[in-house]
């Protein structure tokens, strides 16, 4: 090992912590930013595959400081990626709303955009190749992160994609975009082909989610709704909101309802309150602020509302016992 290949290692050992802690912050703030971002029942499974931080290897170290024609004036220094955090992702609008909420967040780092697949996509239409959003972010002085006993200055490269950029690069990486490898012609037009394909179906994807998003809409809406209503009629307590259950009954009771009309009738029976909180603890249906559209429901159509009913029976005996109708009619 040369002087200077012996040099670069023994601060990069002993500076690996540092850049460990680093990366951890940088997962676990993104997540932070994540939450912010997307409604609650959306932020746990934001993320497709696991990020963790990777540090880089002794032998990938020098070779890229060294040995792969960089020309770096100050290799340590220069080098940005010794630590780096992968961010997966479902869609490319998913790519767009994480990209956005990295460059906006100007507290705990300054980040830089070093590499746009869309703006690549811009400049050369006509190329299918390897796509992925990086960023360099950089630790600042902010007392979150010297709390972590971060030092100022220190690089962490972002990658995110999208679940199917994240295949094509599995698939490719290791091989099509080494220096080791000669890539043949056949390998070249495959892979542009699967590009291509990866990049038609994600376009495909994007455009039934928003579809989907359309249909759901007034669903969610309605779903915002009744959190709000129950939050104030039972005080207190922490509803399961958008839990399986919450979704089932509002699936089955949410069309089509006229929400002024919904909450005037909610508003005119206070004692409706009173009651889910004395079975709060005990039964799992009077935990869902969707129980508030069972009981109106039962109100304006007594007979309807028992066929399919999500909730047990003997939950939806209390409900009609509540406003002074039976279950048997």
């Amino acid at each position: 090992m040369s002087d200077r290949e012996s040099e670069l290692l023994t601060r990069w050992h002993a500076e690996q912590n540092d850049y460990l802690r680093w990366g951890e912050f940088v997962v676990d703030h993104i997540h932070t930013l994540i939450r912010a971002e997307v409604e609650p029942r959306m932020a746990s499974h934001f993320v497709r595959v696991p990020a963790n931080p990777r540090l880089k290897d002794d032998e990938s170290l020098i070779q890229k400081a060294f040995y792969r024609g960089k020309n770096y004036e100050a290799p340590y220094d220069d080098i940005e990626d010794k630590v780096g955090v992968r961010f997966v992702v479902l869609l490319e609008a998913d790519v767009r709303l994480l990209g956005q909420a990295i460059e906006a967040e100007t507290d705990v780092w300054a980040a830089v955009k070093a590499r746009d697949h869309e703006a690549e996509i811009a400049n050369n239409p006509y190329e299918f190749n390897y796509q992925s959003l990086h960023f360099i972010v950089r630790s600042s002085s902010s007392p979150a992160c010297a709390e972590s006993s971060i030092p100022e200055g220190l690089p962490c490269e972002i990658q995110v994609r999208t679940l199917l950029q994240h295949a094509y690069s599995e698939v490719t990486h290791d091989t099509l975009y080494k220096p080791s490898i000669q890539a043949t012609p056949h390998m070249k037009r495959a892979a542009a082909k699967s590009m291509a394909l990866l990049e038609a179906t994600g376009d495909y994807f994007d455009r039934l989610d928003g579809l989907i998003k359309d249909q759901v809409k007034p669903l969610r809406n309605l779903a915002e709704t009744l959190t709000q209503e129950y939050a104030k009629l039972v005080e207190g307590v922490e509803p399961s909101a958008g839990s399986a259950l919450d979704d089932l009954v509002l699936d089955r009771y949410g069309h089509d309802v006229d929400v002024p009309t919904l909450l005037d009738w909610l508003h005119s029976r206070p004692f409706i309150g009173k009651r889910i909180m004395e079975r709060f603890e005990a039964r799992a249906s009077f935990r869902v602020p969707s129980i508030l559209l069972v009981y109106y429901s039962a109100a304006i159509a007594p007979t309807g509302t028992a066929l399919h009913c999500p909730i047990l029976e003997s939950d939806l005996e209390l409900v009609y016992s509540d406003l002074g109708l039976s279950l048997e009619g």
